[in-house]
């Protein structure tokens, strides 16, 4: 004889529970990281110059508040599986980098995020069109810059799928890519040495440096790196690996910033950043106390009013470094960044810093220590950046029905409704969904098998009034159902996510 019973939980605590015990087991392990999983076949013709358009067919995404699409009716997902032969990963497809070019916005894709999974494109919007350009061989984008003298992007290769040689290895030696925006010419240089991440590219007068996770010749031992280049890439001289202080794993980011060169370094696979300081050009360094185990490591260095900003390890605030050599901390008040968003800062034309926060909104601050918020959804906001010829923010969000967007700057700030505390309940075979209802408020329910909503309006399911909300015979159906609930007010925003609430019906043979 079998029985049905339904459990019916809310899980704040196990969630908690789980991830500090996942963070705790991260920083525990100082060991060597696991051995890269090997790379999918690559596809023939990889890498290849690819001219397709996005296709205008798909539906217009929901509308969000203070944002309008850059391209309505772009099915991004089915335009970069056509241009890479790889299918976008549901959760974290997206554009992961934006770097404006006068009237032109370029634009680096994803699989999925940096390092996670094949496939790669980099694009151009311009005139209202998606135009894929060229497929880098790696896994995943991860950032452009402009070089400081010549008409030339520069992109780093986070992770190689280009095919071994004999007895070798894809990470044999790591890639750059110098595109000229005037010719519409890419070059392609497979020439840093043991290098598995290219991580950051940054152009000087004094040369090109690039910042790298390598290993020493054995595909065992890990050491950061940073190397320089003189002629665009097509040769590097190693400067600094582990020994100097830039990681005993990997270099994640470069930049120049009052006449120095910062790089973020790692010691332990798993483990906080800290920040370290060349004056010499990049033979050798120094490690600023006040960064080490404070440092977000994903996050691109970003440079706002002549300070030297970097995301805290717990993604609750900001550390800048001022011209002085002085640094302060700015906790924010109510929000984190956005996780594995590694370009979430955008500067407008009246030097006002935006951001992307965990909760799906974008927000701005002039001091950073006020913030308002400009747009508030359920949206997996990960990339932005400041277009000055169009006088907007971009915006990017990720999963395969993720879009792109645009905020105007002089739009209004926006109050976010109060996030709710719904409750649940079995009621005979139904799962009984109730809050506190409030006035001029509707609310929104989210459902999936699983305990993960990335990104949250992919698990949108249904919009009711009142204080209730029933999930008819889900609690007579076998497995799990997890849902969320957020509030939303007349002029469009969303309250942030509720506690998840679970339904577990197990089957007992006797």
């Amino acid at each position: 004889m079998r029985y049905f019973f339904s459990l019916l939980l809310a899980l704040p605590i196990l969630i908690a529970a789980c991830n500090s015990q996942s963070t705790m087991t991260m920083r525990m392990n100082t060991a060597t990281p696991p051995p890269a999983l090997p790379h999918d076949p690559t596809p023939l013709g990889q890498p290849a110059l690819a001219t397709a358009d996005c296709p205008i067919n798909a539906p217009p995404a929901e509308p969000v508040h203070n944002l309008a699409e850059l391209l309505p009716g772009c099915d991004y997902a089915t335009w970069f599986e056509t241009n890479t032969g790889y299918e976008p990963d549901d959760s974290y497809f997206g554009s992961y980098a934006f770097l404006p070019w006068n009237n032109a916005l370029y634009l680096g894709w994803g699989t999925a995020r940096p390092a996670e999974s094949n496939g790669s494109l980099f694009s151009r919007y311009q005139s209202n069109t998606l135009t894929a350009i060229y497929q880098p061989s790696e896994q995943g984008f991860i950032e452009m810059s402009k070089d400081v003298a010549l008409p030339i992007i520069h992109i780093p290769g986070p992770d190689p799928t280009d095919s071994p040689g004999s007895g070798g290895s894809q990470w044999d030696l790591g890639n750059t890519y110098a595109y000229t925006p005037t010719t519409g010419t890419i070059a392609k240089y497979r020439n840093l040495p043991d290098v598995i991440h290219t991580w950051g590219l940054e152009s000087t007068p004094t040369g090109l440096y690039a910042a790298a996770g390598a290993h020493m010749g054995d595909y065992e031992t890990w050491t950061g790196d940073v190397f320089r280049s003189t002629d665009m890439g097509e040769h590097w001289v190693q400067l600094a690996d582990k020994d100097a202080g830039v990681g005993e794993y990997r270099t994640y980011d470069i930049i120049q910033f009052n006449n120095k060169l910062y790089v973020v370094w790692n010691d332990v696979y798993g483990g906080n950043c800290g920040l370290a300081e060349s004056s010499d050009g990049g033979t050798h360094w120094t490690r600023l106390n006040n960064f080490t185990g404070y440092t977000q490591c994903r996050s691109r260095l970003f440079i706002y009013q002549n300070q030297l900003l970097i995301i805290g390890s717990a993604r609750d605030g900001i550390l800048a470094l001022h011209a002085d050599g002085s640094v302060s901390t700015h906790l924010f008040p109510d929000f984190h960044v956005q996780d594995w968003a590694y370009n979430p800062f955008a500067v407008d034309d009246q030097n006002r810093l935006y951001v992307v926060s965990e909760d799906n909104r974008i927000l701005r601050t002039n001091d950073l220590n006020s913030w308002e918020t400009m747009v508030a959804s359920d949206r997996d906001f990960i990339t932005l950046t400041y277009w000055a010829d169009a006088d907007r923010i971009i915006v990017g969000d990720r999963g395969d029905v993720g879009s792109l967007w645009q905020l105007d700057p002089d739009a209004a700030a926006v109050n976010r409704p109060q996030t709710i505390e719904p409750s649940i309940e079995l009621v005979g075979d139904d799962v009984v969904i109730q809050w506190p209802a409030q006035i001029g408020l509707t609310y929104r329910i989210y459902r999936n098998d699983e305990n993960d909503f990335t990104p949250p309006h992919a698990y949108f399911y249904n919009t009711v009034t009142g204080m209730t909300w029933t999930d008819s015979g889900a609690g007579a159906q076998p497995g799990e159902t997890f849902y969320m609930v957020r509030s939303q007010n007349t002029s469009g925003e969303i309250s942030g996510p509720s506690r998840i609430l679970a339904k577990y019906t197990f089957e007992v043979s006797q």
